[in-house]
């Protein structure tokens, strides 16, 4: 119900916030959406994520050969020189000078290394799940850091909209202060006050100016823009102030989370590959099995006055099977285990993060919803009671210095609303972020 009476609230003060602010601000076509669909598609940081995953996808490929049995073909030459002299003949001495030529093709076939193979894998299906995860978790960062920084440029164009309608404000009674100075019915010290009013209103309007190209400069950067500028048909829409209602509930927050959130996912796939990792080292335990076969062609040229060829074929089987290693093996088994055991526990922090990160997201959110609740009834008051007292001033009743106070109030009124819009937008962000849905979001605007 609440938020039902913001969203009403909201809408009648934006006919009041019409009226005062100014249009002549430059404002581009581009929306959150299409910005965060620009920033998924140029940043390298993303392009470098899918990069990965091609190149955990071509160390399964290595693994998994190993499968089929390795073929391997040799050739070379040999320039030798020969010299014997057998200890039973002394008076023999044989020196030859000849030329080897040697070519074969052998194979060797892995049959069994203790399920080593197998695990290596494994461990390469989960590395290729862990790049992927990764993906995503670098998608969930960077909409929601192109996200904030759109509407950060936002919230600095309607505080540069703010700070011009101020001074548009302070230099029209510039002049009606003018006109009655020179008719002696005002003060000079009238008009000077209305021309500093409209100096300090253009200061703040170059902070706020400054604070929208560092902004677009950030924005630019997630987008991957030449120069890191945004041109003109890049630059963000206006705001648009209405006040969405929503609904939460931690428990289902964090469900989601549990099964969406891809850091978690990603720790999730390390952990599976620990546990093949420990089998890997288990396998040191076991003998290793090959076949292995080839064929061998050696040709020797100048023996004496012969030449020599030799043709050998094979076919065996080799077993290797290490029976002591001095605790090499344990300690590797021992160190996998405590690496599986590390994982584990990073699972469980990672757990308590998320849970602190949605329970801050839902408070800071619910914050904000009743800031903005309660910035509406004031902004509402602020400008009955600025057109009341500019009214008055003009009938000579109040002050300048009371109209000084309500201008003033009515200005800063007007930034904190505009800041408590777009933290209310800020905070639904950090939110979907927390739980993983802005990735899911996200993919189906780029499918769009």
């Amino acid at each position: 119900m609440r938020y039902t009476l913001i969203f009403l609230m909201s809408l009648l003060c934006n006919s009041v916030i019409a009226a005062e602010l100014s249009d002549d601000i430059s404002s581009g076509t581009l929306t959150l959406e299409r910005a965060c669909e620009i920033t998924l598609t140029n940043n390298p940081d993303f392009a470098a994520a899918v990069e990965r995953i091609n190149s955990a996808g071509q160390i399964l490929k290595q693994v998994q050969s190993s499968r089929i049995p390795a073929v391997d073909l040799t050739a070379g030459r040999k320039y030798q020189r020969v010299v014997d002299q057998p200890d039973w003949e002394p008076d023999y001495r044989m020196k030859e000078y000849m030329n080897q030529w040697t070519v074969g093709i052998g194979f060797n076939w892995l049959l069994f290394d203790g399920f080593v193979r197998e695990a290596n894998i494994m461990i390469a299906q989960q590395e290729i799940k862990q790049a992927e995860e990764l993906s995503f978790n670098i998608k969930r960062l960077l909409a929601q850091a192109s996200s904030i920084a759109f509407l950060q440029s936002q919230l600095a164009m309607e505080n540069m909209v703010v700070a011009a309608q101020n001074q548009h404000f302070n230099l029209h009674l510039e002049q009606q202060a003018k006109v009655r100075y020179e008719t002696g019915t005002a003060p000079e010290s009238e008009v000077l006050n209305f021309s500093l009013r409209a100096l300090q209103a253009e200061t703040d309007y170059m902070n706020a100016e400054l604070n929208f190209r560092t902004a677009c400069t950030v924005l630019a950067e997630l987008m991957a823009v030449k120069d890191a500028e945004l041109t003109a048909e890049l630059l963000p829409e206006r705001f648009k102030s209405a006040v969405k209602e929503f609904e939460y509930d931690f428990n289902q927050e964090f469900s989601y989370a549990l099964e969406h959130r891809p850091d978690l996912r990603k720790v999730q796939a390390e952990i599976i590959a620990a546990k093949h990792r420990v089998k890997v080292q288990k396998g040191n335990y076991y003998p290793k099995l090959s076949v292995v076969g080839g064929v061998d062609y050696t040709k020797t040229e100048d023996v004496g006055v012969i030449d020599q060829d030799e043709n050998i074929g094979y076919l065996g089987v080799n077993l290797s099977w290490n029976l002591f290693s001095g605790g090499r093996r344990e300690s590797q088994v021992a160190q996998a285990r405590h690496d599986e055991l590390m994982l584990e526990q990073q699972y469980k922090g990672k757990i308590l993060e998320i849970q602190s990160g949605i329970q801050q997201a839902i408070a800071n959110l619910d914050n904000s919803y009743r800031i903005l609740e309660n910035q509406l009834k004031i902004q509402n008051l602020a400008v009955r009671i600025r057109d009341s007292v500019n009214k008055a001033y003009l009938a000579g009743t109040v002050s300048v210095t009371r109209l000084n106070e309500v201008q003033t109030d009515l200005v800063a009124v007007f930034v904190r609303v505009n800041a408590a819009k777009i933290q209310c937008e800020i905070d639904g962000i950090t939110l979907d972020a927390e739980t993983g849905k802005i990735t899911e979001i996200m993919e189906n605007i780029c499918e769009k």
